[in-house]
């Protein structure tokens, strides 16, 4: 990736890249928005000298001569604080992601703090280890992410367009995670002319740990409780199997239960316990995702924020939590072959 205010410079890519949510990396997003620093001034002129040492001091040569006469070059600026190490995935593709973490005034972190406004910048990376500079938007934006608790006690969304500055590669997520722990961030972006990605990294938050433990991946139901009303996963057929066609579409109801009708699934991510594989899997134009998944057990899926929100729903304030739409999903494994007598 770019530097932001020295275009020559990229970031170094490792040659050797972790996979998806086991490793961190040692390099993270360079270049990724801080602010230039003032040039330094020139140092101070030099005393004239006195008529009496003028007589003492030698006669300069003609190249000395002309150099004196010329004005002194300016020192080299100091370059700013503009690397951000954070971790990097690859994903079963071969798409990768380096990412980096600073906190609201742009001052590089070495990882996020609970309760506290922080920035992930993230860079994209194609199986050459290329700097994916231009994304084609997917549901609204170039990048998505969705930073999990392990344990699922929280999920946060949010997205975000355009680099974070001319000539860099980088774009930016904002969370404000309330407790911290173990985490997943998993981000979704499309190549130029490819298929969507999801690529899953690890995060720790630093920030006191909660009382209590969260669902987890495998206690994630198909109903979704909120204040204003419940969300609703409807699978069909009701209990999936590994190889056959499952699909997915959303119900609302409201704070009394009433159903308020269907809503659209444009597209879902959906991941395996412990994140260790994620996949893009797209809606048609009526909202209903179909798919055949390849193995049997448990995943969840996960959905901006804004999937299956009522129309007449109060905007989300500056500065409010953004919580992802999660659902849980079990796969049986395919009936065995009856033995011919």
């Amino acid at each position: 990736m770019k530097r932001i205010w020295q275009e020559r410079a990229r970031t170094r890519v490792a040659a050797s890249v972790v996979v998806v949510a086991v490793a961190i990396g040692a390099e993270g997003c360079k270049g990724c928005g801080s602010e230039p620093v003032a040039e330094p001034t020139v140092g101070v002129e030099a005393a004239a000298p006195s008529p009496d040492d003028k007589a003492a001091a030698p006669t300069p040569t003609e190249p000395a001569a002309a150099a004196a006469a010329e004005p002194a070059a300016k020192p080299a600026a100091a370059e700013p604080p503009t690397d951000y190490d954070g971790p990097r995935s690859e994903n079963g593709g071969g798409f990768k992601v380096t990412s980096g973490f600073a906190d609201a005034s742009g001052k590089p972190l070495s990882q996020p703090k609970a309760l506290e406004a922080g920035r992930v910048f993230v860079t994209a990376l194609d199986s050459g280890n290329h700097p994916l500079g231009k994304l084609d938007v997917f549901g609204g934006a170039e990048l998505h992410g969705f930073l999990l608790a392990r344990d699922l006690r929280q999920a946060y969304y949010a997205d975000g367009s355009g680099a974070v500055a001319p000539g860099a590669d980088a774009r930016a997520l904002d969370f404000v995670p309330r407790e911290g722990g173990e985490h997943a961030l998993v981000l979704v972006f499309r190549p130029v002319g490819e298929a969507p990605q999801a690529v899953a990294t690890p995060v720790v938050i630093k920030g006191n740990l909660p009382k209590v433990a969260g669902p987890g991946t495998r206690g994630v139901p198909l109903r979704l409780r909120r204040p204003s009303g419940d969300l609703e996963l409807v699978v069909t057929p009701p209990q999936p199997v590994a190889g056959a066609e499952v699909r997915l579409s959303g119900r609302r109801y409201d704070a009394a239960g009433a159903d308020k009708g269907g809503f659209g699934l444009p597209w879902a991510v959906r991941c395996t316990p412990g994140f260790g594989r994620c996949e893009v899997i797209e809606g048609d134009r009526e909202g209903v995702i179909a798919f055949r998944p390849d193995a049997a057990g448990d995943s969840i899926l996960l959905m901006p924020d804004h999937v299956g929100r009522a129309a007449d729903a109060p905007p989300i304030r500056a500065g409010e939590a953004r919580n992802a739409t999660v659902f849980g999903l079990t796969v049986l494994p395919a009936p065995a072959a009856e033995a011919k007598p």
